[in-house]
């Protein structure tokens, strides 16, 4: 697929062999300075999590203040870095859910419903969000 306004073509310049978009160590796709990819889209080796997603947009977040010259810590891009494995609950109402937790010198634990109800079921991360977003709690 060819884009002729900006003269790339997008299956040979940014996808990989899995189709997924190519990006630098800043989550710029490959020979871009001013276009990211975040998430599931792009070839960033870990798992395709939603706190892989926030993880990333909080970098991406950073490195646009810096491309835009707006950065706190001056125009310094920072580096991305991935982690293989991150804490993941799946809620199932108020009460129940499952979470993975990384451990030392093993793969991973399984945390049952107590442990998820308290880490996500009862506000479904939404303060985390809303930290991340800066908008304060009513």
């Amino acid at each position: 697929m060819r884009n002729k306004a900006v003269g790339i073509d997008v299956e040979r310049d940014w996808l990989d062999e899995r189709g997924h978009i190519k990006v630098d160590e800043h989550l710029r796709v490959v020979g871009r300075r001013d276009i990211f990819a975040i998430g599931d889209v792009n070839d960033v080796s870990e798992a395709k999590l939603s706190p892989t997603a926030v993880a990333q947009g909080e970098a991406t977040a950073h490195n646009i203040r810096a491309y835009l010259g707006h950065g706190k810590h001056g125009h310094l891009p920072r580096p991305y870095k991935p982690a293989p494995v991150r804490v993941f609950s799946v809620p199932f109402g108020p009460d129940g859910g499952t979470t993975l937790l990384p451990a030392l010198g093993r793969d991973v634990l399984v945390l049952g419903n107590r442990a998820t109800s308290a880490l996500k079921s009862r506000h479904l991360g939404i303060p985390i969000m809303e930290k991340l977003l800066g908008r304060p709690r009513p």
